[in-house]
């Protein structure tokens, strides 16, 4: 469907980051990202609304509309698997292995 875009604070440190939300299907659309500042997470879900407009809520930090210099820049799809209770990278798959 596309991406949204949404400037939000990190509950941890106050970063800003630019949160590019792939648009999925499903009415309710729950997400996370590591800081790359403080490795707090930062948790939400983002809502399909009945006129196809899109709605984000975190369940931490704000949505700003503070757009700073220099900041962070997160993608993310719910077309790719995520652990919500993740806090690594290790276990969750995909990459490339190394060629030896």
């Amino acid at each position: 469907m596309g991406i949204v875009r949404n400037s939000v604070k990190c509950d941890g440190c106050g970063a800003t980051i630019n949160l590019r939300l792939g648009v999925g299907l499903d009415q309710e659309q729950p997400f996370f990202c590591i800081c790359a500042k403080c490795n707090a997470a930062v948790r939400g879900k983002l809502f399909l609304t009945a006129l196809g407009s899109t709605r984000l809520e975190l369940d931490g930090g704000e949505v700003t509309r503070e757009v700073p210099g220099t900041y962070q820049v997160v993608t993310l799809h719910p077309d790719l698997p995520a652990k919500t209770n993740a806090d690594t990278l290790d276990g969750l798959g995909g990459g490339v292995d190394p060629v030896v």
